[in-house]
């Protein structure tokens, strides 16, 4: 799927409620989760920064008059948030080669 600001926040969401059934799990006695929790919490925390950013940016986007700083701000914003997006990528690629273990 193409890594829209929409579609990595969805990801962000699914993330979440799978880390929230697994904490669950792992209460329920399945220490064994413990790795898995926390690169489920890693991932969270990169998808929602970078919905955070989207949102900033939407909201200044309406109330900033367009200048040079200002353009220049909000380029390397979108490049942190390219970053960001780039990483998620990586971070699913590892997840799909060595998979939670249950």
């Amino acid at each position: 799927m193409k890594q829209t600001d929409e579609s990595l926040h969805e990801a962000r969401i699914a993330t979440k409620q799978l880390r929230y059934v697994m904490e669950l799990a792992d209460a329920g006695g399945m220490k064994r989760c413990k790795p898995e929790l926390k690169f489920l919490k890693g991932v969270q925390e990169l998808l929602g920064e970078h919905h955070d950013v989207h949102v900033i940016l939407a909201v200044l986007e309406k109330r900033v008059t367009p200048t040079a700083t200002w353009q220049k701000w909000r380029q390397a914003k979108e490049q942190e948030q390219a970053e960001r997006a780039a990483s998620f990528f990586a971070k699913s690629c590892q997840w799909l080669i060595q998979p939670l273990v249950f």
